[in-house]
């Protein structure tokens, strides 16, 4: 009677540890699978974040390019002007 006892309470207490095993296991998982979202939303948010960034650079680079391109023109325009002292009075 008391070895049933034991045999059954032993079976009951590896059930027991079984399901506990079983339920932390689906724990982690549910967990990983959430930190894998979020990394994967910081991801993406930052590769949208680079193409902005390459987008505004592509963007300040041509415009500075324009501008120095009407600076320089204007610079070679104002060294053909070789007027005197005397002639520009």
């Amino acid at each position: 009677m008391i070895t049933q006892a034991y045999v059954h309470f032993f079976a009951f207490a590896d059930q027991i540890n079984t399901g506990s095993v079983s339920q932390f296991t689906d724990l982690q998982r549910t967990a990983a699978a959430s930190r894998v979202n979020v990394l994967e939303k910081a991801l993406a948010e930052l590769q949208a974040l680079s193409q902005q960034r390459s987008e505004l650079l592509r963007h300040s680079s041509h415009d500075l390019r324009g501008s120095f391109g009407a600076i320089l023109g204007a610079a070679s325009l104002l060294e053909l002007v070789t007027d005197s002292q005397e002639e520009r009075k």
